[in-house]
């Protein structure tokens, strides 16, 4: 039944596409740190202030929190450190599944 999901997901994006043109944008995402916990420093940004002369300086940590491997589902925080010891936790918050492409295949391991 997910195969026929993703196929549906597929038709509707695409049917979604505007006449004059459009893109569908689909990341990968995967590997062996995809299916673990992990707290990673992305990047560090500075911004200006209103005020036009004062930056602030933060970084951009991405964690993954939970991880289950039978249903392959994932909760993500998205959290910003400031250089002025300021902490915004759980910013964003996300929870997803990560769709296995070798079960769409054919055949595939599960078909053996």
């Amino acid at each position: 039944m997910e195969e026929q999901s993703m196929l549906e997901y597929f038709v509707a994006c695409f049917r979604g596409l505007d006449e004059r043109g459009g893109i569908l944008v689909i990341d990968a995402y995967g590997g062996r740190d995809a299916h673990r916990n992990s707290v990673e420093n992305i990047s560090q940004h500075s911004i200006k202030l209103k005020d036009g002369t004062t930056t602030a300086d933060f970084k951009y940590v991405y964690e993954q929190a939970e991880y289950n491997p039978e249903t392959l589902t994932q909760l993500i925080r998205v959290h910003f450190d400031f250089s002025d010891g300021t902490i915004i936790r759980n910013a964003f918050t996300y929870r997803w599944r990560i769709w296995n492409c070798l079960l769409y295949t054919s055949p595939s391991p599960r078909d053996s």
